[in-house]
């Protein structure tokens, strides 16, 4: 398998997760295509010139709705050239058949031992209380600002644009990660971020999803209006040190379910 990813630490941790999914005769002459989004479509051709009766397929990790910046003409192409499109989110797999026109095929993130890499930390080594990492947007930035007018005493990190070692080392040293949607029109869950956490045994409170959970029991559920209270109820007497610990555990037993 050769796997294409134009970001140097963004989807890493796929990229990891696929060496050791795919290391089987069938994917061998294989192309996998990560970050498509932000490449031309012109390089769909030169990878086919390139490598000659290799399989070329496109994985899509982003969130796909009407009105999405992902839905382009440059997009729409690389969907066209594909030979196959995989699918983490089969949301995603209903918008491209019933909108795109397109047939995807679920591929989901997994648990992998390869991806146990993020240090451990002893609890009473903690530097943050809690950590958000992703883009901001308005409905984020409002939660995790009354986050921090409601509790002055927690150490409260966000990290935009942060990524390899320097993000490892945020997301060591965080008692919780938190998972906010982005836009409260859209709520597919965001496993993409969340699955090389848990792999690492992180304590994750994430908001529901509409009609998706690919992470099972292996994260805290709390609502929007709701996440302060269950956050402050995790670090009371170190009840998130209990979830970490069974993280990985769990979402490993769930991943190898699907």
């Amino acid at each position: 398998m050769i796997i294409i990813d134009p970001h140097p630490f963004v989807f890493k941790q796929v990229k990891a997760m696929l060496k050791e999914l795919c290391d089987k005769p069938k994917y061998e002459k294989v192309i996998v295509v990560l970050g498509y989004n932000v490449m031309p479509c012109s390089e769909s051709l030169k990878l086919k010139e390139k490598h000659p009766g290799y399989k070329l397929v496109v994985y899509n990790l982003e969130q796909l709705y009407v009105g999405s910046p992902w839905v382009n003409s440059n997009t729409r192409a690389w969907f066209y050239r594909a030979d196959e499109i995989w699918d983490y989110n089969m949301e995603n797999i209903k918008f491209f058949s019933d909108t795109l026109g397109y047939r995807a095929s679920y591929h989901p993130i997994k648990w992998v031992e390869s991806l146990k890499t993020i240090e451990k930390v002893n609890p009473e080594d903690m530097l943050y209380d809690v950590l958000f990492y992703g883009e901001e947007t308005p409905r984020r930035n409002k939660l995790i600002g009354s986050m921090r007018f409601a509790h002055r005493e927690w150490a409260i990190i966000t990290a935009t644009g942060v990524t390899g070692p320097a993000l490892d080392y945020l997301i060591a040293h965080s008692k919780i990660i938190l998972n906010i949607h982005a836009f409260p029109q859209y709520q597919c869950q965001e496993i993409v971020r969340m699955f090389y956490p848990l792999i690492n045994g992180k304590c994750i409170v994430s908001e529901p999803s509409k009609n998706d959970n690919y992470a099972g029991d292996s994260v805290v559920y709390s609502s929007y209006d709701n996440m302060i209270e269950t956050v402050k109820g995790l670090l009371a007497d170190g009840k998130w040190i209990n979830v970490a610990s069974e993280a990985s555990d769990r979402f490993r037993r769930h991943t190898t379910k699907q």
